[in-house]
């Protein structure tokens, strides 16, 4: 990315990615050095996507959705069955010892 785009997004208060723009924009993310990251439907999104938007520079993760509605979809029944992968980080925080502020 040139330089100049870069100084732009620099200058806004919010960028937002999916979460495929952020695996894929890797240097991006690093360079942007958010503190903030903001998940919307965060009970649908796996594990490996959510870590692929997190930086070292991060210093919040919000995690906004409803973990009683849809699960992250795994494609292969082995993974879904044995390791659990249709359970979301945020599902795993909210079903825990961890804080949650629900929101009515």
């Amino acid at each position: 990315m040139d330089e100049a785009k870069l100084e732009l997004l620099r200058t806004a208060d919010v960028v937002g990615l999916t979460t495929t723009g952020c695996a894929m924009n890797q240097n991006l993310l690093r360079s942007l050095r958010p503190s903030v990251l903001v998940v919307e439907e965060a009970a649908e999104v796996l594990e490996s996507q959510l870590l692929a938007c997190m930086t070292d520079t991060l210093t919040q993760v919000v995690l906004i959705g409803d973990h009683f509605q849809l699960k992250p979809k795994v494609d292969t029944f082995v993974y879904e069955k044995y390791n659990h992968m249709n359970t979301s980080l945020f599902e795993r925080l909210a079903t825990t010892s961890h804080t949650l502020i629900r929101l009515t």
